[in-house]
């Protein structure tokens, strides 16, 4: 009987820890939720202020494929949604200008893009597309010479005339001058002068 009575009370003791632990366990879950949920916020913030910092080659690979997409898929866009793809357009080609202002506008890399540019988007791609980069061309190429942009600085990065591009390595960004300013133009006026597509001739003269 006394063993009985021994077991009871050790087993009354047992529940009661084991009731402590799964309290606990409970506790230490909740706690590695909340972390879970600040880091990935904490992530989120920075990847909104990521710089331009991936290999040129990367960059001009995924301006390729983009550019590809949205020639494809261009003729099939619903009319009523076009705006936005104008303002995709537009934004993507800003980023783009924005990473060669920040790479010292070298003229390997100009070279690079302009023909990703002039392959992908403005050879052969449906008017309504090319016409509108055409558009908005040279009011991004302005855009990322006078250094503005739509989002605060990064850290360690100056405001917008430029500044020092702190740990990169990167050159300090720095205006068009005239001979990088006509090597941009470069596909605008090619396709100009090779496509016989009046209204494209009329947009970009």
């Amino acid at each position: 009987e006394g063993f009985e009575a021994d077991g009871g009370g050790e087993g009354a003791e047992d529940e009661k820890e084991m009731e402590e632990d799964e309290e606990e366990e409970e506790e230490g879950e909740t706690t590695e939720g909340d972390e879970s949920e600040s880091e990935s916020e904490s992530g989120a913030e920075s990847d909104a202020n990521f710089r331009h910092c991936r290999g040129a080659h990367t960059t001009a690979l995924v301006l390729s494929t983009f550019l590809r997409t949205v020639a494809r898929e261009w003729p099939g866009l619903d009319r009523h949604r076009l705006d936005k793809f104008y303002t995709l357009v537009r934004l993507v080609l800003r980023e783009c200008y924005q990473y060669l202002r920040s790479r010292g506008w070298p003229a390997g890399l100009v070279t690079l893009f302009n023909e990703v540019i002039y392959d992908d988007a403005l050879q052969g791609s449906s008017d309504g597309a090319r016409l509108h980069l055409v558009d908005v061309a040279l009011d991004e190429i302005a855009r990322a010479s006078a250094g503005l942009r739509d989002h605060a600085p990064a850290h360690g990065e100056e405001d917008a005339d430029g500044g020092d591009d702190d740990a990169s390595g990167l050159p300090p960004p720095r205006e068009v001058d005239t001979g990088v300013f006509l090597l941009l133009l470069e596909p605008y006026l090619y396709a100009a002068q090779t496509d016989p597509s009046a209204p494209l001739h009329r947009r970009v003269v």
